[in-house]
């Protein structure tokens, strides 16, 4: 017989309060790409860096081809560097939720990762699952397109990514409960 899933979600009541944290659905086919394609990044970062430096020693180079190179290089490391960001909470990061008071604070940890924001719990509304698009597909991380959110104020916020739809109503549940809300 089948074990019953339990869940990614670690959840935990502490002397803080109610404290939530989701590891990332690991798919190690894209972890493996993203890998790869960091090695194809670093080289064409390096290229165009060596062509830009000896385009400058040189007395003959061409203004716009430089230009060119320069702007292509400034979207190219922004572009490495969302790469290297996935990759780096793939491998070791998490979403966290702490629940204490009247605050809700939503964020993401791991090695080089760390960003959050507090909400007043109290202006929060509409808590829910959102679905964005099919959930029987996944996004290009290998994860599920299921959500948390909830509006505050004119926004609406989400987190909790890649749950499954039961998993994301347990957490809601247990948010509400805790924080005495309908």
């Amino acid at each position: 017989m089948e074990k019953p899933y339990s869940g990614r979600a670690i959840i935990q009541e502490t002397v803080r309060g109610l404290h939530i944290e989701i590891p990332p659905q690991r798919n190690w086919a894209v972890i493996i790409f993203l890998m790869a394609w960091m090695g194809g990044w670093a080289f064409g970062e390096i290229m165009v860096i060596t062509q830009l430096i000896n385009g400058l020693i040189s007395e003959n180079s061409e203004l716009f081809g430089m230009g060119f190179m320069f702007f292509w290089l400034i979207g190219w490391t922004v572009g490495g560097f969302k790469a290297f960001r996935t990759l780096l909470f793939l491998i070791s990061g998490k979403e966290f939720i702490q629940l204490n008071g009247t605050r809700l604070t939503v964020g993401k940890q791991g090695f080089l990762i760390g960003k959050s924001k507090t909400y007043d719990l109290r202006k929060i509304k509409d808590f829910s699952v959102c679905d964005m698009g099919n959930s029987n597909q996944i996004n290009w991380t290998g994860q599920s397109n299921t959500a948390i959110q909830f509006d505050y104020g004119m926004k609406t916020i989400r987190f909790g990514d890649s749950l499954s739809k039961v998993e994301a109503k347990y957490i809601i549940d247990q948010i509400q409960t805790t924080g005495k809300m309908k």
